[in-house]
């Protein structure tokens, strides 16, 4: 990682929790990505980085998204404002 870079690793942050309490914290992921929050020193933006199965909280919180199998990023995609589209490989849908 670069020398000084602010970076939140999130590991399954919303996994066991019920549709609602997950936008609660996928909402406040994005706060805390973009330093809205009143209690951070610096309202600057922070690189979080998710690792998630749960392709729904994927899609909906990345700007660019690893699928991975077998350990390996078999396929990355850049986020647009549009709606997502289906993995380039079928294993790697599973493997998000």
């Amino acid at each position: 990682l670069a020398q000084g870079a602010r970076v939140l690793l999130l590991d399954e942050p919303t996994s066991a929790l019920d549709r609602a309490l997950s936008a609660e914290v996928c909402t406040l992921i994005r706060r805390v990505a973009r330093g809205e929050l009143s209690g951070m020193r610096r309202a600057e933006p922070l690189t979080v980085v998710v690792v998630t199965h749960d392709e729904a909280v994927a899609t909906e919180l990345g700007t660019v998204l690893w699928r991975m199998e077998a350990g390996a990023v078999v396929e990355a995609e850049v986020q647009s404002t549009s709606t997502p589209s289906a993995p380039a490989r079928p294993s790697a849908h599973a493997a998000v």
